[in-house]
């Protein structure tokens, strides 16, 4: 990966990680599935620019976990209500992850 492509990487791990954190902070995350996903892979793209490591293979499994979770965030009811604090906290240590490989 030469140094552009490095540096397009990580505005986009940015950018991403910019968007779930408004999405943590509005409220509710039901019915938001598609938005999760979509910056949780936008992040995960970006991976290969931060390194490798130990922090970088748990913030991929987080972000794994997250990606398993959030299609419950699409239902109603007491699961997706369980699902929504799941995938809350597993971005909110994803985020803190990702701001320590920053």
């Amino acid at each position: 990966m030469n140094l552009v492509q490095k540096v397009i990487s990580t505005i986009k791990t940015l950018v991403a990680a910019q968007r779930l954190k408004s999405l943590l902070g509005g409220g509710s995350l039901l019915g938001k599935s598609s938005q999760v996903n979509s910056n949780v892979g936008l992040i995960q793209s970006g991976l290969g620019a931060l390194g490798s490591g130990s922090s970088v293979d748990k913030l991929s499994s987080v972000l794994g976990a997250v990606t398993k979770k959030s299609s419950k965030l699409e239902n109603t009811g007491i699961f997706a209500n369980l699902a929504e604090k799941a995938v809350s906290k597993k971005l909110g240590t994803s985020l803190n992850l990702l701001n320590g490989l920053l």
